[in-house]
């Protein structure tokens, strides 16, 4: 029994609800027409974005080789990228260590698949697995390279100067020894 100001508060809303019936067969049918509708708008907006359908949970990098006779400008001795970015960062622009001129100004990092060397792309252009799965990273199929190698020698400036030093010492050393006998 619930007192009377109760139910005057709270009215006709007081009275229980009836327990739901189970869905019929056309409102179940409904519900499933639903589901396959929002799936088929999601994967419409899926493609409308032109979202990739998979890509890379890690990234690339190739370091320039110590002995190299350049760097990179943009990341002086490696260029990093991680997925998912333009094909503009796999880029290098060649900068020459002192001293030294190159043949070329530009490279980039590419990938080629291990059965297809000569088949080369930007790694965010294909699947270029350079590295392997955990734990054993068998699985790795691809090959991280420059698009080119530059040449570097030494400049005219560098090698005169080295000759130079190279024909003083001999006539410093006869100076020397000369001026040692002239007491």
């Amino acid at each position: 029994l619930k007192p009377i100001w109760l139910k005057r508060l709270l009215g006709d809303s007081f009275r229980p609800h009836p327990t739901p019936s189970p869905p019929s067969g056309a409102m179940a049918a409904a519900r499933c027409v639903s589901a396959a509708i929002g799936a088929l708008a999601l994967h419409a907006l899926h493609a409308a974005l032109q979202v990739p359908f998979s890509s890379a949970a890690w990234g690339w990098g190739m370091d320039v080789p110590n002995d190299a006779g350049w760097t990179c400008k943009e990341n002086n001795t490696k260029i990093s990228v991680a997925a998912g970015v333009t094909d503009g960062n796999f880029n290098c622009t060649v900068v020459a260590k002192t001293g030294k001129t190159c043949d070329m100004t530009k490279i980039s990092v590419q990938c080629y698949k291990n059965v297809t060397p000569d088949a080369k792309a930007v790694p965010t252009n294909m699947l270029c697995n350079n590295f392997g799965h955990p734990p054993n990273r068998t699985d790795a199929d691809s090959t991280l390279v420059w698009s080119a190698v530059p040449k570097c020698s030494d400049t005219k400036a560098a090698v005169s100067s080295a000759r130079q030093a190279s024909l003083a010492t001999p006539f410093f050393l006869l100076g020397v020894v000369a001026g040692s006998f002239a007491f």
